[in-house]
């Protein structure tokens, strides 16, 4: 096995994805985000909001490489 995780180097990362303790990390990182959020004004909103969404087409970009390799 040493050789496959060699080969497939995100294979741990990527199956941390169907971990139900990786989604209540994640739940739990968006309620702390959103708490931050509602005490900010609307500029700073605006901002994490800019840089959510860019974090959103890097994650897209990702799968969508290892989808269909482009």
């Amino acid at each position: 096995m040493t050789g496959y995780r060699y080969i497939y180097p995100y294979r741990d990362w990527i199956e941390a994805y169907g971990d139900e303790a990786y989604t209540r990390e994640v739940d739990y990182m968006l309620e702390v985000i959103d708490g931050w959020a509602s005490e900010k004004d609307k500029q700073t909103r605006d901002a994490m909001t800019s840089r959510f969404l860019t974090s959103l087409q890097f994650e897209y970009d990702f799968w969508n490489y290892g989808y269909y390799g482009e």
